[in-house]
């Protein structure tokens, strides 16, 4: 009977195990997405003025590379001191045609309303924290950038090759319309986007990302570039 007993012990802490397992499934997939990798003026309004005109016929961007920290999932409702944390510490996010995997998590289920995240730039001793990081040596330059864009300037005949490098902070909240419905037993796809055209169209013109007069219109504009949608 005592061996017995102890089975039936082990079977139920055993079952207890597999249902803790089970219940940390992810449930949530963030992946990030380059909207659109050509902005071009013939797709934006008509100056009003000729003072307007474009100085950049397109834009074309191969990728973006945004370091990210603090990304939380706010519940539906007012209370702010409810948001369930993704992930804490710098990340990453590589945006391009193509979705690219952020995160895989399982946030406990629920109604979601809001994605949030810090556009971050490394402190001096987070510096010297990834120091040994090749992925991140871009981000540990002295500059130290939040996002960097490259891509290919088009004006004319001629098509040059730019890198530009934002130094911009901020929280960024972004809505979840319909609000993000997650459960145990099912994956939810978030889209995590970028939008080029956002960060460097103003009054109808294209800016230039390697004019330094430009660098505060880009700049204001970056944290309005990105928006999450749910990837069917």
């Amino acid at each position: 009977m005592g061996i017995l007993r102890w089975l039936s012990v082990a079977a139920a802490l055993w079952l207890l195990g597999c249902g803790e397992e089970l219940s940390q499934q992810p449930t949530l997939e963030l992946l990030a997405h380059l909207e659109r990798s050509t902005v071009t003026s013939r797709t934006l309004q008509a100056p009003e003025s000729p003072a307007a005109l474009p100085t950049v016929d397109s834009l074309r961007i191969e990728r973006v590379r945004v370091l990210i920290s603090r990304i939380l999932l706010q519940p539906s409702g007012s209370d702010t001191t409810s948001a369930r944390s993704l992930r804490l510490t710098p990340l990453l996010a590589l945006f391009l045609p193509t979705p690219q995997l952020l995160l895989l998590e399982a946030p406990p289920p629920g109604s979601y309303r809001w994605l949030k995240f810090e556009l971050h730039r490394f402190t001096e001793s987070e510096r010297r924290e990834y120091s040994g990081n090749p992925t991140l040596a871009d981000f540990l330059a002295e500059d130290r950038p939040s996002i960097i864009l490259e891509g290919t300037l088009y004006r004319g005949d001629s098509a040059v090759a730019f890198a530009y490098r934002s130094t911009v902070t901020a929280n960024v909240a972004l809505a979840l319309e319909p609000p993000l419905q997650l459960s145990r037993d099912t994956l939810q796809r978030l889209l995590l986007r970028f939008d080029p055209a956002t960060a460097f169209v103003q009054n109808g013109r294209i800016l230039d990302p390697r004019v330094p007069e430009q660098r505060a219109a880009i700049e204001n504009t970056l944290r309005a570039a990105f928006k999450a949608v749910k990837s069917p």
